[in-house]
């Protein structure tokens, strides 16, 4: 029966080879979006509409400021998903899996 230092090695060698797979592909992934990413294009006509006072005014009569500070956040939101934009926030969020990875498979081995 192996004893759990050889366990513990194994696990531990098991853990670097998925999270060097995880930011493996994610960061190529990531490289491949940066490199092909078309330039992002707005209308700047609906910018300006958007950005007025007038139309502020207008979606917090309709909605109250919870929808004004909606709109804000879901332009925020979608911004991180278009152009080279992308590319960063796949980075970001294949750094995220992998440490939660690490972070679940450690709060497992401290239960056993």
């Amino acid at each position: 029966m192996p004893d759990a230092g050889a366990r513990e090695g194994h696990s531990s060698g098991r853990e670097r080879r998925v999270v060097a797979g995880i930011l493996l592909v994610g960061f190529a992934i990531a490289v491949a979006l940066y490199a092909t990413a078309p330039p992002v294009e707005e209308d700047e006509d609906v910018l300006a509409w958007e950005r007025s006072k007038r139309y502020q005014r207008q979606l917090e009569q309709i909605g109250g400021k919870a929808v004004v500070l909606t709109s804000e956040l879901n332009d925020r939101v979608a911004s991180l998903w278009e152009g080279k934009a992308r590319a960063c926030t796949t980075a970001v969020a294949t750094l995220l899996v992998a440490g939660g990875y690490l972070l679940v498979r450690r709060a497992g081995r401290r239960g056993d």
